[in-house]
């Protein structure tokens, strides 16, 4: 799992890193405070798209998944971004905080706050559970559950995120009484 970062508002020394499984592998200096836009095809392996036509080798292998930013992620986007490759494809990470791989693999949405310059408070997968708006969390009012969907969800908390907000789009199951629905918490 490779990553690469750039971001041009660093110090020149520190405007380029490299990342394997999360692991900060490679941090180059760089004169450019940006990357320019181009009209060239995106090319995965090389500098560009001659750049096997000049002798030189692109980076072989196959590509499961590419996630593409256009701005510099921060510490905590990151460190989730990992996790989420890391459960999805039960690739070993340096930060790994989502060990559940073995029975919650591949829809991880996470929130958190690296340190006080670093958060991420918004988070929603391709499925229809969404979290977000930390403060702290409330429990399920003790009400009796006659019916249940199959598809249970788990969440962690590292450190303290306080309240938080998760919502489910469940405009796809109709008819529904809104006031009728609960989130069972186990």
């Amino acid at each position: 799992m490779l990553g690469f970062n750039f971001d041009g508002t660093r110090i020149q020394s520190q405007r380029s890193k490299i990342y394997d499984a999360g692991a900060l592998v490679k941090t180059s200096s760089e004169t450019s405070t940006l990357l320019p836009n181009s009209s060239q095809d995106l090319c995965l392996g090389g500098l560009n798209k001659d750049y096997i036509n000049s002798g030189h080798k692109r980076l072989g292998g196959y590509y499961v998944e590419v996630i593409h930013y256009n701005r510099s992620l921060n510490a905590a986007e990151r460190t989730i971004i990992e996790n989420y490759l890391g459960a999805k494809y039960m690739i070993p990470i340096a930060r790994d905080l989502f060990n559940y791989e073995a029975t919650h693999a591949g829809e991880v949405a996470g929130i958190g706050r690296d340190d006080t310059n670093n958060s991420h408070d918004d988070s929603q997968g391709s499925a229809i559970v969404r979290i977000n708006n930390p403060s702290s969390l409330v429990d399920v009012d003790g009400s009796i559950v006659e019916v249940r969907l199959e598809r249970v969800w788990r969440t962690t908390e590292t450190g303290e995120v306080g309240t938080t907000d998760v919502t489910f789009d469940i405009s796809g199951f109709s008819p529904v009484t809104p006031s009728d629905l609960y989130l069972l918490i186990d």
